[in-house]
């Protein structure tokens, strides 16, 4: 298997199990009516909301209920950044598993509706701008060239801009080195509408690429999903040696998600491929 480019900026963020939903909401409701207090900061955000949103994460699976704690949190303050940019995220993954097209686009839409409330909210936090522009990159699956050619920039800018906000933010560097990837390998369709139209596609390159996927690795992004775009852009580069050595590590990790089953597959595609 060579390197062709992956469907425009396909990646995931990273999962964890979620406990049981009925449990977190009982503590939600609890909080909102008996700590109203302590939910609400003088500026409209929530700071220490964090310690139950953080355990209505949806990683391994998408619950619906998981959404209704946020929009919960946001009817008694709708200036909620953590509820907000949670939902934006909460909605970039319904996208991922919703099985059809209309239905990703509506999820999506929404995920860029709640990452720029957030960013209205606090224009400093770094969560805001990288839902922003991972809503915006998985759009981009069904945009036409021109659009995806259009909001390329946008997308590396708010990706730049989540790291500049947070340096720590290991997500960011994922998505952002897998936006050097996509683009640098950008079809000569979208090269010549870059042209036309807005001068040129952004500066990015492949080195860049791998540089940004190892700092998120090296910052704790060490996830199945991780392992395989380096693995890619290893291929992009020609590198075979490298990209064996990644889907290598692929193949011996324990998948937390649905879709790192899908990698594994293509990490055993490519090695099995490379031996013939």
């Amino acid at each position: 298997m060579r390197y062709k480019g992956t469907p425009s900026y396909k990646f995931l963020i990273g999962r964890r199990v979620l406990p049981p939903v009925s449990c977190v909401f009982a503590w939600a409701v609890f909080f909102l009516f008996c700590g109203g207090g302590l939910l609400a900061g003088e500026d409209g955000d929530a700071p220490i909301a964090e310690s139950y949103i953080d355990e209505s994460d949806v990683r391994s699976q998408v619950v619906d209920e998981t959404g209704d704690i946020y929009k919960y949190l946001l009817e008694g303050n709708a200036k909620n950044y953590d509820a907000l940019w949670r939902l934006s995220r909460f909605h970039v993954l319904r996208g991922i598993a919703a099985g059809n097209k209309k239905a990703k686009k509506r999820e999506w839409s929404l995920a860029r509706e709640y990452a720029e409330s957030a960013i209205d909210v606090r224009p400093d936090g770094a969560e805001g701008h990288l839902y922003l522009a991972t809503s915006l990159a998985k759009m981009g699956q069904y945009l036409p060239a021109s659009r995806k050619v259009k909001n390329a920039g946008l997308i590396k800018t708010e990706l730049e801009t989540a790291i500049e906000f947070d340096p720590a933010l290991h997500k960011a560097y994922m998505v952002l080195g897998v936006w050097h990837r996509e683009v640098a390998t950008a079809s000569s369709v979208e090269r010549q509408l870059a042209g036309m139209f807005f001068g040129s596609l952004p500066d990015a390159s492949l080195e860049q690429s791998l540089s940004l996927i190892k700092r998120s690795i090296d910052l704790g992004g060490n996830a199945v999903r991780n392992h395989c775009e380096l693995a890619r852009t290893y291929e992009a580069l020609g590198d075979h040696e490298g990209a064996r050595a990644e889907y290598s590590k692929v193949l011996s990790m324990v998948p937390d998600s649905p879709g790192d089953r899908t990698l594994k597959e293509e990490a055993e595609q490519y090695l099995r491929e490379e031996n013939i």
